[in-house]
């Protein structure tokens, strides 16, 4: 081995990792209402329903980035693993999430007004954009030798 073998990649410094999840929330932000927007329209969806107003989308998405961006500097304070662990973490959260937009299937519109299997299935794509989006910003330029 020589020295190049044996040398510890600096670790990309904190700032650039809440700039990179704060980029990446505002894209999967777009992308989830943009999916909304398309979806309420092209279905013709009750506008009462919560789940696909725009002000809801965009603030469940930042939210769900910025959180994640947050639980992957803290994994890396305490992990040489950190991008896989938290790659893991990221996919698996995203499919678990599904579990809510399924369980509005059959739900009743006096429980949640405007309500349908097809917003709720609509749901779905939201629940799922943000995991690769924020694994791609967060990750970019990394490649295995």
């Amino acid at each position: 081995m020589n020295a190049v073998d044996t040398a510890v990649a600096p670790a990309v410094p904190a700032r650039t990792v809440w700039t990179r999840g704060a980029v990446a929330a505002v894209v999967a932000a777009a992308l989830n209402t943009a999916v909304a927007v398309v979806a309420r329209t092209a279905l013709d969806l009750d506008p009462r329903f919560i789940g696909l107003k725009p002000a809801m989308v965009i603030t469940a998405t930042l939210f769900t980035m910025l959180a994640g961006t947050g639980v992957f500097l803290l994994i890396r304070r305490f992990t040489a693993r950190a991008e896989r662990i938290f790659t893991i973490l990221a996919i698996a959260f995203a499919v678990l999430s599904v579990a809510s937009p399924i369980s509005l299937l059959g739900a009743s519109p006096a429980d949640q007004p405007g309500v349908s299997d097809a917003a709720a299935l609509c749901l779905i794509p939201l629940h799922l954009i943000p995991a690769p989006v924020l694994l791609v910003a967060l990750f970019r330029g990394k490649t295995k030798a």
